[in-house]
């Protein structure tokens, strides 16, 4: 962990983050799931990620299914794609995973469709001030998109959120 990062955590550890965007790569590696850091995040929005994750990346990566409270995780980079299915069926806790990168699921796109909880969005919806401003922000689309899709509103295996939902 650099310098900078190792000085961050006894400064944010003790805080009840909920919500956090950030790449933790730098935590990862060097701090358990379980540490008090993590304990109480349920929406992470992961950064970080290079286009072609290489065997290092996973296993970091991987560890996002330990991360004891975590609900909500999304993402901008291609990178993160190859672990989805991974976090889909390892992840019980994980209610939604969006993905904001429209290029680069076709490959992974069977095994994506198959789980309701996976949510491919425009960045159109994205927007860091929604819940300060009443405007939905992602989040909610995307629960309401994936009820929809589990009632059978929307079909099983759409699972581009359109413009306009």
């Amino acid at each position: 962990m650099s310098t900078a990062s190792a000085n961050l955590v006894p400064l944010i550890a003790p805080l009840p983050l909920k919500r956090l965007l950030a790449d933790l790569r730098p935590f990862f590696i060097s701090l358990p799931p379980s540490h008090a850091l993590f304990a109480h995040l349920t929406h992470l929005e992961m950064t970080g990620a290079s286009d072609s994750p290489t065997p290092e990346d996973m296993g970091i990566w991987s560890q996002l299914i330990r991360l004891p409270q975590l609900t909500h995780l999304s993402f901008h980079e291609s990178g993160f794609i190859p672990i989805c299915s991974l976090l889909l069926q390892n992840c019980e806790s994980l209610a939604v995973l969006v993905s904001f990168n429209l290029s680069s699921h076709s490959f992974y796109m069977t095994d994506l469709a198959q789980g309701p909880r996976f949510v491919l969005m425009s960045r159109g919806y994205y927007s860091l001030n929604a819940p300060q401003t009443g405007e939905r922000d992602c989040w909610s689309r995307a629960e309401d998109f994936i009820t929809q899709r589990r009632s059978e509103g929307i079909h099983a295996l759409q699972y581009e959120l359109v413009v306009g939902f």
